[in-house]
Order: C-alpha cells, then structure tokens, then sequence
C-alpha cells in the first residue's frame, strides 16, 4: 500500500529501478513487491546474474513461511544448510503445496553468467511472445563505478537502462530492474540520482527510481 500511494502503482510500458550499494538487499526487497503482482494474477521472468535460482526460491519460501504461516524457524541459512528439524521440514511442505496450488506456471527463473543485454533482450522476448509473460525483473544492473572517469561503463550502463524501457514499452510489460549504485559515493547521508555518477542520465527514462542504502 505504501509503495502504491508513492508510485500511484507500476505500469505497464514503464520501467522501475530499485538502486542500492551491494549487499542493502534490493533482491529482497524485489521478493515483496513480486508476490504482490503475482497475487495480481501476473506473470513474472526473474533474470539474474547476481544470485542462483536455488537462492532467489529460498527467499520466496523463507517470505511465505513468514508472511503466510508465521513461522520463522527457518533462515535463509538454514535451508541452504539442509537441517532441518521435523517440524521444520512439514513447515516447508506446507509452503511448497501452498505455492504449487497457487503460483505454479506463474514465476520463471533464467540465470545467466554476466551482464549480457542482448542475452536478456532474446529471453525478455521469447518469454513474452511464446509464453505470454507480462512482468520482467531483471537483476542485476551492475557496473564497476569506482572509477568515475571511466565513461565507457557509464555509457553502457545508460545504454542497458534505455534498452529495458524501450523492451518495456514495445511489449506493454512492467518491467523491473536492479542497480547497483556508485561504490565511491557510499556514505551519503540522504541519496539522489547523483550516486548513479556520470551515468545519472539513465534516470530520464525510468518510471520510478528507487534508492536504498544500509542504516
């Protein structure tokens, strides 16, 4: 509700970028927002090639053992670990009926090994045209900035960002993406376009841009 009031809700045809130093937890944070739009009826691809398939499931489960059961024996380390006490393991099973019955066919995962915009523009659109997908998150936007100068990277980055608005816009989708902000601008009291460095012109076509940092 917070976030529909602020943003008057996300659009198809837009982009929205939820920025943040490494390790804040966009990704996390991302999890909230897309169990909103799946209990919307949407249908999300998640792209990553920040964190695995395997990590990005256990934020789900570990979001819905705590939001839907209330239970909250069970970490993200834990179930990566595997030990799991009995009524840990009929918790678990609990959730993944629950997610069977309701969200199956509805969530995709593509992992990819680096930031590859052609890569994710052809899965972008083969999973829209042929499977009929209508939210997108990609994750992780992601450029070394430490060196401010170096305007290559900066280019790009603006580059990446204009191609998921027009991808967004040419097939009406809500498109969502992670972005790692300017490693050199850390320790920012209040943040602004201005910890996207040089690259801050990538602001222009976003919908919505987002900015969190650690407290």
């Amino acid at each position: 509700p917070f976030l529909s009031r602020q943003a008057n809700g996300l659009l198809d045809g837009t982009l929205t970028v939820m920025a943040g130093y490494s390790g804040t937890g966009k990704s996390t944070w991302f999890v909230t927002l897309l169990m909103a739009l799946l209990y919307r009826d949407r249908k999300i691809l998640i792209i990553s090639n920040e964190e695995s398939i395997k990590k990005f499931k256990i934020k789900f489960l570990v979001w819905l053992l705590g939001k839907r059961s209330r239970y909250y024996g069970l970490s993200k380390k834990k179930l990566m670990s595997g030990d799991l006490t009995k009524e840990d393991e009929k918790q678990l099973a609990e959730i993944q009926k629950y997610w069977r019955e309701n969200f199956k066919g509805k969530l995709k995962f593509v992992s990819i090994a680096d930031a590859n915009m052609s890569l994710v523009k052809k899965k972008i659109r083969e999973n829209v045209l042929r499977y009929g997908y209508d939210t997108v998150l990609y994750d992780t936007l992601k450029l070394d900035f430490s060196t401010a100068g170096d305007t290559r990277q900066d280019l790009a980055l603006i580059k990446d960002t204009r191609d998921l608005d027009a991808i967004a816009k040419k097939y009406n989708i809500i498109m969502l993406a992670s972005l790692q902000l300017a490693i050199h601008t850390m320790g920012k009291l209040f943040l602004d376009s201005s910890t996207l460095s040089t690259a801050k012109q990538s602001k222009e076509v976003m919908e919505n841009l987002f900015l969190m940092r650690s407290v």
